[in-house]
């Protein structure tokens, strides 16, 4: 299980996604949000005025989206670092951090 971990955490490094679709801005969990506002406008002439509400929407969930991307990559360099260091045991680690 170890492995498998590191193992996805050194893919994270090279230029390419680790997964196909992590680059599609389709997946984006605020890609709704990003269509209304598109879809306001054009019903409103690009009057902006009229659509700030699904503005403030999309910033919103853009900021929880950059948020929790941010917690995960957190996590992740701290398995990195784990992993590159030697580590310990599963079972000393448990011991060391919770005593």
């Amino acid at each position: 299980r170890r492995n498998e971990v590191y193992q996805v955490a050194m893919a994270s490094k090279g230029s390419t996604p680790p997964y196909p679709s992590a680059a599609r801005f389709s997946d984006s969990q605020c890609f709704p949000q990003y269509t209304a506002s598109l879809k306001c406008l054009q019903e409103f002439n690009s009057d902006k005025s009229k659509c700030q509400e699904h503005f403030d929407v999309y910033k919103e969930c853009k900021k929880k989206e950059v948020l929790e991307i941010s917690s995960l990559l957190f996590i992740l360099r701290f398995y990195v670092a784990y992993f590159e260091s030697g580590g310990m045991g599963p079972t000393t680690w448990r011991i060391k951090c919770f005593k």
